[in-house]
């Protein structure tokens, strides 16, 4: 989880830095943004097939998985934290 909102976190600075040199603040706003959200969707289609298969196993194998649902749902969440920051602050800080 940890390494997801790192990695999360080196785009969006490398994000801020790509906008600042072309001048164009709307990058971090459609990408980061967009990121964010698909994150977000991600982990709740995560959580939703939890509710449906549970947290182990698949429709044909009963075996476990090798990472559990929660985790990778956790790390998608994580993922979406820096992203969606970095677009809350677009709109607050740049006026329309």
């Amino acid at each position: 989880m940890r390494k997801s909102f790192v990695f999360a976190t080196i785009f969006v600075v490398a994000l801020f830095f790509f906008s600042f040199f072309t001048s164009n603040w709307s990058y971090l706003y459609y990408i980061s943004g967009t990121l964010g959200l698909a994150c977000i969707s991600c982990a709740l289609l995560s959580y939703l097939d939890i509710l449906i298969l549970g947290n182990k196993g698949t429709f044909s194998h009963k075996e476990g998985r090798k990472k559990p649902r929660t985790e990778l749902a956790n790390q998608y969440l994580a993922a979406s934290i820096p992203n969606l920051a970095a677009a809350a602050i677009y709109i607050m800080l740049i006026p329309a």
